[in-house]
């Protein structure tokens, strides 16, 4: 049962499931399925909820910016909560996303410097491994009952059974949707060529576009999203020690590969495509500023060509994936950008080194929706100069929990903390 409940209450509102369903970039309306297609460190499976319990020894006790890198061969418990009761599955040196294929969870193993994908039946058993190359899970097709992977500068697919079979070589991943895969051909330094390959093994040349200045990247596609027959992306390049972006452009390419216009000029490396009444806009902000909020955004009329500012704030984040603000947690829920809070107000946990300067690093991460819970990780590190490099800073993780807050609304509950 769980440990204890969290005395501070957090707002989470009822209809915040519904919200998150529907408004998911694919077709599927089941939480399973869309625990299953996103790779949420929790999954769920008909009535029962599958989630990892981690100790100290999961993790390094530091890292640069308060990220704490998965121990090799450290043995974490994989836990199946049903009928109100939990149950110790197996345990081992797994973490991370879950991807569900049909009966199967597919998740990440580090037993050693590379890691691996474990394949997992929901009794625990293992079924087969896949070692000796850092793979990357990309997104699930259920439908086709595959994995889209990446090791490296290949993409390929992997099934329920552990069969791969490679998709392109020498690309960066970029997206995938409806049984297209979406690269950039990363042989080419001085442009950006944006393909298209389709199930049926068709490729599709949809853009090539450079840069003035390439700096360290060369010029990159950073983010891809499509619309009818359109697929609309942003790129530019980064520079510097800190590798920061030098600026970009939006375009817009057809997905028959018969035309790309350059629309605009932006300063970030991320937009945000709204759909509202029919009519596409894509969303970017016109300033510098480290605050994503959205407040100072430009909104882009593709049709007309014609900018204005946003009438609210835009997160520029993806739709039906939650994520944290400080002490609250948000979703996008559907292409008009309207945002939903699952929960705010949550009390990150008290430590000895709160009046510390610099201050510590709290984060809220893993966060996921299961079982008619928002699940989710609160972390707290002290600065530690022994973790820092250079500007860098580091940190020495002092506490973690590990909570789930009922959507229906109520108390938050701490399952258990190291």
């Amino acid at each position: 049962m769980w440990s204890e409940t969290v005395s501070r209450k957090s707002c989470c509102l009822v209809a915040v499931l519904c919200l998150l369903l529907c408004g998911c970039a694919g077709k599927e309306t089941e939480e399973a399925q869309l625990v299953s297609r996103n790779g949420a460190p929790v999954a769920q499976m008909g009535d029962a909820v599958y989630y990892w319990r981690y100790s100290a020894d999961s993790f390094e006790p530091g890292g640069l910016w308060g990220d704490y890198s998965p121990r090799a061969n450290a043995e974490n418990q994989l836990i199946r909560c049903e009928d109100g009761g939990e149950t110790v599955l197996a345990s081992g040196p797994w973490f991370g996303p879950m991807w569900v294929l049909g009966d199967r969870l597919i998740v990440r193993n580090v037993t050693g410097e590379s890691g691996g994908l474990t394949c997992l039946s929901l009794a625990g058993e293992v079924l087969w491994t896949l070692d000796g190359e850092d793979v990357t899970v990309r997104t699930a097709d259920p439908e086709r009952g595959s994995l889209i992977c990446t090791s490296g500068w290949t993409v390929f697919s992997l099934d329920g059974e552990g069969h791969r079979t490679d998709l392109a070589e020498m690309v960066r991943y970029l997206g995938y949707e409806d049984g297209a895969l979406y690269v950039q051909d990363y042989s080419q330094y001085e442009e950006a060529i944006l393909w298209r390959l389709a199930w049926d093994g068709q490729w599709t040349e949809l853009a090539r576009v450079t840069v003035e200045y390439g700096g360290n990247s060369g010029p990159i596609i950073t983010q891809l999203e499509t619309a009818g027959n359109t697929v609309y992306f942003l790129y530019g390049a980064y520079d510097g020690t800190a590798n920061v972006f030098q600026g970009g452009w939006l375009a817009a390419a057809k997905l028959d590969g018969s035309g790309c216009d350059i629309l605009t000029g932006v300063p970030f490396d991320r937009f945000f495509l709204r759909e509202r009444d029919g009519t596409v806009t894509l969303v970017y902000p016109d300033e510098y500023e480290l605050s994503w909020d959205g407040e100072t955004a430009l909104e882009l009329d593709v049709e007309t060509g014609e900018t204005a500012q946003t009438n609210g704030p835009v997160w520029f984040r993806p739709v039906g994936v939650p994520f944290a603000d400080g002490d609250c947690i948000w979703v996008v829920k559907d292409r008009t950008g309207g945002t939903v809070a699952l929960a705010d107000g949550i009390a990150f946990p008290e430590t000895e080194y709160d009046g510390e300067k610099p201050e510590p690093c709290r984060k809220i991460r893993d966060i996921a929706v299961a079982g008619g819970w928002l699940w989710y990780t609160l972390e707290v590190g002290r600065y530690a100069e022994e973790w820092s490099v250079g500007w860098r800073d580091g940190y020495a993780r002092t506490v973690t929990q590990v909570c789930r807050m009922p959507l229906a609304g109520g108390e938050a509950q701490i399952l258990y903390e190291y």
